[in-house]
């Protein structure tokens, strides 16, 4: 099998970690998170302003990248499940499928506004996520970012699933769209 870098991406809210830990489970293959790492700086780090929220979010992107990159370095295939980012990730992923053997599938989710920002919220109120994400993020700020469609990066091989209705989310579809994918 290639090694593949399956990328879940979408606004917080869409279901991406949900949808990646399924996807690693079925697949046997490791799902690295973003808020996982930036959990773990959380537990080291004191919890600060927006600008320390923002800096912390960037350090865990570029751990995440940088674990990806060492599993498909190994010839393994992994998940990274973030709110990807042209600006901040197209680079870095046409370095990544620049290698002859690395293949690249992306699964975009996205849902309405409403939908995004309930669920956003209620996940702030559940107290599972460290007090430090989104410091100084107003509602309207939210509401905002979560209107406007994510800009994605460009990956040849890509599936948009809109997850309004997660129940509704054809999940053996998208399995096997990415098997289909990985060779």
């Amino acid at each position: 099998m290639t090694a593949t870098l399956i990328l879940v991406n979408g606004h917080p809210g869409s279901g991406k970690t949900t949808l990646a830990r399924w996807l690693g489970d079925k697949l046997g293959i490791p799902c690295l998170t973003k808020d996982l790492f930036k959990e773990t700086l959380y537990e080291h780090l004191p919890p600060g302003d927006r600008e320390a929220s923002r800096a912390l979010g960037r350090a865990a992107y570029d751990l995440a990248f940088a674990a990806a990159e060492a599993v498909l370095a190994s010839g393994g295939s992994v998940i990274l499940e973030a709110p990807l980012h042209r600006e901040f990730s197209q680079q870095r992923l046409d370095a990544i499928a620049a290698r002859d053997e690395v293949a690249m599938v992306q699964v975009l989710l996205s849902a309405s506004p409403d939908v995004l920002q309930s669920r956003y919220l209620e996940r702030q109120a559940s107290g599972d996520r460290h007090e430090g994400h989104d410091a100084g993020f107003s509602v309207e700020e939210l509401r905002a970012v979560l209107s406007r469609p994510i800009d994605a990066p460009e990956v040849a091989n890509t599936l948009e699933i809109d997850t309004s209705d997660f129940g509704a989310v054809d999940r053996p579809f998208i399995l096997g769209w990415v098997e289909q994918r990985l060779g």
